[in-house]
């Protein structure tokens, strides 16, 4: 004859099985990004007059005017921008110097001039003279 042995269990009340279910659902999840998130850019999309003549000031003397250039310089929308780029093409204020894509062509501002090498080696060796004489 075999004797089994019975363990006592004890069993659980209601009330700790639902303070152990809720204590689960309490915990906080596990997040996989660890990462910042980029901020939103909040770029106009109307302009005014006088910050449409604050813009061509600008945009007459730059080297390179593209849609990024206009866009985060001056906080508008980049189709605000194509179609300030295609206001100063009209007006002759930039003038289109080669092309990058099929749609996009590349502009500089009508006033912008090229320096030469040799005027800018000039100019960098009075700046580093004058930093050695200090």
């Amino acid at each position: 004859n075999t004797c089994k042995m019975v363990k006592a269990v004890m069993k659980k009340t209601k009330e700790a099985i639902a303070k152990a279910a809720n204590s689960k659902k309490g915990a906080a999840k596990k997040k996989w990004s660890k990462g910042d998130r980029k901020a939103k850019l909040n770029h106009e999309v109307f302009i005014t007059e006088s910050k449409l003549a604050s813009i061509g000031k600008k945009i007459v003397t730059q080297r390179v005017v593209t849609i990024a250039t206009i866009s985060n310089e001056n906080q508008i929308s980049s189709s605000l921008a194509r179609r300030l780029i295609r206001h100063f093409a009209s007006t002759g204020d930039v003038v289109p110097f080669g092309h990058c894509d099929r749609h996009l062509y590349l502009y500089r501002g009508s006033k912008w001039v090229r320096k030469d090498k040799d005027e800018e080696e000039v100019n960098k060796k009075d700046k580093k003279g004058k930093k050695s004489k200090k």
